[in-house]
Order: C-alpha cells, then sequence, then structure tokens
C-alpha cells in the first residue's frame, strides 16, 4: 500500500474477502485503527 489515507480504507475492506493478505506501509490514524478495532470486535 502506498501508505495513502484516502486508500487504505477500502484497501482493508477488501482485503476482507481474501484468504490472506498482508498489508504493509498502513498509515496509523484514527480512521485505519478504528476500521481495526471494528474488524476485530466482530472476529472477522
Amino acid at each position: 500500500m502506498s501508505g495513502s489515507k484516502n486508500a487504505s480504507l477500502p484497501i482493508i475492506a477488501a482485503s476482507l474477502f481474501m484468504d490472506k493478505v498482508t498489508l504493509s506501509n498502513v498509515p496509523r490514524i484514527g480512521d485505519v485503527l478504528t476500521f481495526l478495532e471494528i474488524i476485530k470486535s466482530l472476529n472477522v
């Protein structure tokens, strides 16, 4: 991932449909961290 905050959420969402994905260079911003917490709470 290019580190773009605008591309991060759609790429993370799309990765949920893949068997195994490793994302790197994901920006540590509030929106991304919140989205990851939601995903974890849903056991996805």
